[in-house]
């Protein structure tokens, strides 16, 4: 469960390494996505699709923290810049 995870890892101070995990998770999860040709007529869908869970994750799990906002917003920059 993320939100414990959030929880254990604010109280050890160390939310970087866990916001940088979820950083290099989401650029991995969505390059497989932007660079599958074979799926390329469902990127758009899947890529809005994986934003929108992301998004949940991180209202209920992150506790709308900051940081990890502009984690998940500057991921999904470094995706679009790939394609």
């Amino acid at each position: 469960d993320l939100q414990r995870v959030y929880a254990l890892f604010s109280r050890v101070n160390a939310l970087e390494a866990l916001r940088q995990a979820i950083g290099s998770y989401i650029r991995r999860a969505g390059q497989a996505v932007i660079l599958d040709d074979e799926k390329d007529k469902d990127m758009v869908a899947s890529l809005l699709e994986f934003k929108a869970s992301l998004d949940k994750i991180w209202e209920e799990s992150f506790a709308k923290n900051e940081a990890f906002c502009n984690t998940i917003k500057v991921s999904f920059e470094h995706l679009i810049n790939l394609r």
